[in-house]
């Protein structure tokens, strides 16, 4: 008997052994691990979004003027991503992503020779116009991560480009503090990170591995084929990342730059340093929590309640020590939330038509968030943080009870 016993707890850890060096081999996939790379790379030359609300600050631009080019700027990136979202199952996503990074590349370019509000008006409209592209990138993880490692390869998605971050930023944040404080030296940074996304556009045309478009008339096929059409549960998973996105926006880096600047009186290196502070921590937690034992969807419903304690605490931070203490809380609850409502989502996606459901939720979400920058900074001007810092508690908790009733 004790024989038995022994041979099948032997078996048993063979099983989880062989479980675990195929979750490996599918998360080591050569096609993943270059995919991660380039947004490891991407995500670093993306310093620029950082420095950008430094840089206006620095030129005495109020956020107000931000605000409200941000929401015209949207105006616009609506209107073509609706043209465009009947597309994106039409092109292969390897093109949709090189193009995305070539886009990417204008705006740093504009603002490294910018000289009045003027040419930030159109660094703003260009980084719109790069937006358009952003659900290729969903459409191609959608083919290339499997779906029974999917919420774990997301984990190493976020960790891996964060890694970089927490070493190199402090570096940069540092040598434009201390070293190199002048306008000019903004203005190269800007200039090499544009010559950085052009780099990268070659990468999924030539590195990446190649998906074919999908064409498919989505209407015919949810009518042929009802269990296609989009479930109750997707429609309100996609309500929930609504009221995230808004609420990320009203806590968006431009809003948390003008609020350490103005308010807790920091500087380039503080900002530089409480993003790298930020990078570290998603990485431990993510390390922390990648052999998860609980569904997603409690996963993603625990990282909503981090994130209305994140904002809560930003709403009454006046040090920079409860700054980076909301950093830490919200950090965390970003670790949890993001993979976890990712794999919720793909799970109900038709997978016929990922490009069109990507691009018409893309659409959907610009149109729901097209006036936050504006209505925030105007909030900003007239109340202060605190109020706006408080309107997205709200709408976290009003994204956490849509997941509890889902009972994911």
């Amino acid at each position: 008997m004790l024989m038995k016993v022994q041979l099948t707890y032997e078996e048993s850890r063979m099983r989880d052994l062989e479980i675990n060096i195929n979750e490996k081999s599918a998360i080591l996939d050569r096609s993943i691990v270059k995919y991660i790379l380039m947004h490891t790379i991407g995500g670093f030359l993306m310093l620029y979004a950082t420095l950008l609300p430094i840089f206006m600050n620095k030129l005495g631009i109020p956020i107000l003027y931000y605000g409200v080019l941000m929401s015209l700027a949207s105006i616009m990136d609506i209107a073509i991503t609706f043209a465009l979202s009947k597309k994106f199952d039409k092109i292969s996503p390897n093109i949709g992503i090189a193009l995305d990074w070539i886009t990417e590349s204008i705006p740093p370019f504009i603002y490294a020779f910018a000289l009045s509000p003027l040419h930030f008006m159109f660094g703003i409209f260009a980084t719109k116009l790069t937006n358009v592209l952003n659900p290729m990138y969903r459409v191609y993880e959608s083919f290339i991560y499997p779906a029974e490692n999917r919420e774990k390869i997301y984990k190493y998605h976020l960790i891996i480009p964060e890694t970089i971050n927490v070493i190199l930023l402090p570096v940069v944040g540092y040598l434009l503090t201390y070293t190199f404080p002048s306008i000019e030296a903004f203005r190269i940074v800007f200039f090499i990170s544009g010559i950085g996304f052009i780099f990268l556009s070659s990468i999924p045309l030539k590195k990446l591995k190649w998906i074919e478009p999908q064409v498919v008339d989505f209407n015919k096929e949810c009518a042929t084929k009802p269990e296609q059409a989009l479930s109750k549960v997707l429609i309100r998973l996609s309500i929930a990342e609504i009221f995230v996105m808004i609420s990320m926006q009203m806590t968006s880096q431009f809003v948390l730059v003008y609020f350490l600047l103005d308010k807790i009186e920091g500087n380039t290196f503080h900002i530089f340093s409480i993003n790298a502070f930020s990078a570290l921590v998603l990485v431990l937690s993510g390390f922390m929590s990648k052999n998860k034992k609980v569904s997603n969807g409690l996963f993603a419903r625990s990282g909503i309640i981090l994130l209305i304690l994140y904002t809560g605490v930003l709403s009454i931070s006046n040090s920079l020590w409860l700054v980076l203490l909301a950093i830490l809380i919200g950090t965390i609850g970003r670790m949890k939330w993001f993979p976890a409502h990712s794999s919720l989502i793909m799970q109900y996606v038709p997978d016929e038509s990922r490009g069109v459901f990507f691009g018409k939720l893309n659409s959907i979400g610009k149109i729901a968030t097209f006036l936050v920058p504006v209505m925030t900074a105007m909030v900003v001007t007239l109340w202060g943080y605190s109020i706006v810092f408080s309107l997205a508690v709200a709408l976290y908790i009003m994204s956490y009870f849509i997941y509890k009733n889902l009972e994911l």
